[in-house]
């Protein structure tokens, strides 16, 4: 009934932005209280309650109360923002450690794919973020066949990046020894020398990651199935398919680095 008043009173379009502030406010809430589970179905719930009001509405206008038109300009609202609820893009910005917890979790919450790339001079940061980032990654691929993982590294002939390539060959080759997926190409290339920007897709999530000086790093995160899946998916096997893109494998032998 008070819902019926509500729409008699304000509209259906004044229903609408009522409704979806309040899913606004809950979706907020659900991810500060920790309850991201539940988003979907109270989004579901939301868009229940406009479907009901755009019956509602329709009926009304079948008795006369509006016009035909009015109803069907009041339901294609109704699926635009059903439609905008359901793709828009979420994104966060991260700094410092913040970066490689992000990219863990990210790494823990993927299913199917974790697509990364370093294209940077440097080793990686030798802080304990860092390293639970590297280990969660080795972990995720060799604990679940069927799983992708690919690593593009940019290709330095400097002492400087021996001890990460080392740890990622011993890594591939006892993925290889496990029928595990965790592979590994070199990418080599003087145009790819600068401090690019790495990437990173995580399932339907793509991390930005750049080092703005020696003791800085920050990133930003999108969640979107259609850039991860249709865009950076299409870039980055471009880059894995490069003739500059080799195995590890066949850049360095295990003898050389497996054992160091």
């Amino acid at each position: 009934m008070r819902i019926a008043v509500a729409l008699f009173k304000y509209g259906f379009g004044g229903a609408i932005l009522i409704l979806i502030a309040v899913y606004l406010c809950g979706a907020f809430l659900t991810r500060e209280i920790g309850v991201e589970k539940y988003e979907k179905e109270f989004l579901a719930a939301t868009l229940f309650w406009l479907v009901g009001l755009a019956l509602a509405q329709a009926a009304s206008a079948a008795a006369g109360k509006r016009s035909l038109a009015a109803a069907q300009a009041d339901l294609a609202t109704l699926a635009r923002v059903a439609a905008e609820a359901g793709t828009a893009p979420e994104v966060r910005f991260y700094e410092g450690d913040e970066v490689y917890e992000a990219t863990r979790r990210a790494v823990s919450q993927a299913r199917k794919r974790v697509w990364v790339t370093y294209l940077r001079g440097e080793g990686p940061a030798r802080s304990a973020a860092a390293e639970k980032h590297f280990q969660a990654c080795r972990e995720w691929a060799m604990r679940f066949p069927g799983r992708s993982f690919r690593r593009i590294i940019l290709y330095c002939d400097t002492p400087a990046m021996s001890d990460f390539y080392a740890m990622e060959l011993r890594t591939a080759l006892e993925a290889d020894d496990r029928k595990r997926s965790y592979h590994v190409r070199l990418l080599d290339g003087s145009v790819h020398a600068t401090e690019a920007f790495s990437v990173g897709i995580y399932d339907d999530v793509v991390i930005f990651t750049h080092n703005d000086g020696p003791d800085h790093v920050f990133a930003f995160s999108i969640r979107s199935e259609k850039l991860a899946n249709q865009h950076i998916r299409e870039y980055y096997n471009r880059l894995w398919n490069l003739e500059v893109t080799r195995p590890i494998q066949e850049v360095f032998s295990a003898d050389d680095y497996a054992r160091r």
